[in-house]
């Protein structure tokens, strides 16, 4: 993961939730506070960062990620998306299938990993972004290779759930 320069918690945060008011939730009307409120696990666990940066991850990378702080790969969230039947989950679904019916390049932006530090070679946790991360692994899988751009935040401990 290159780093490409900082930006302030504040900032990564607001584009996060601008991001998800205009995304996935746009057809509800939400506002960016809004999700502020209704995403407050995560939201509260990245409040004292030791580090926040804008970073690019490269496609060569994609073994690195995680989907949220366990060991969950991107391609097990792809299958489980895809073969998820559960009636709750159908807008979660359509969602996905919306971002991978086109091989144009995944906007990223607004999107948030949490990273571990010491290493270049650390693993990746994708907090918010499952639907995207998982839409450019399948255009890269699918021979269209481009980076994704995303504000990278260094917590002091990975032990979080939500």
């Amino acid at each position: 993961m290159q780093r490409l320069g900082p930006v302030d918690l504040q900032t990564a945060v607001r584009e996060w939730a601008e991001h998800e008011a205009g995304g996935r939730w746009a057809h509800l009307n939400v506002t960016a506070k809004h999700v502020l409120l209704v995403r407050d696990p995560i939201v509260r666990e990245i409040t004292d960062p030791r580090d926040v940066y804008r970073a690019r991850i490269d496609p060569s990378e994609r073994c690195r990620i995680r989907l949220g702080t366990n060991d969950r790969t991107i391609a097990t969230w792809r299958v489980e998306i895809q073969s998820d039947t559960n009636p709750n989950h159908a807008a979660s679904r359509k969602h996905y299938a919306r971002l991978t019916a086109s091989d144009t390049p995944i906007n990223t932006f607004g999107m948030l990993v949490l990273v571990e530090t010491g290493s270049d070679d650390a693993l990746i946790h994708v907090i918010d972004g499952f639907h995207r991360a998982a839409a450019w692994d399948y255009h890269c899988d699918r021979g269209n290779l481009y980076p994704i751009h995303v504000n990278a935040i260094v917590h002091r401990r990975l032990g979080i759930r939500f």
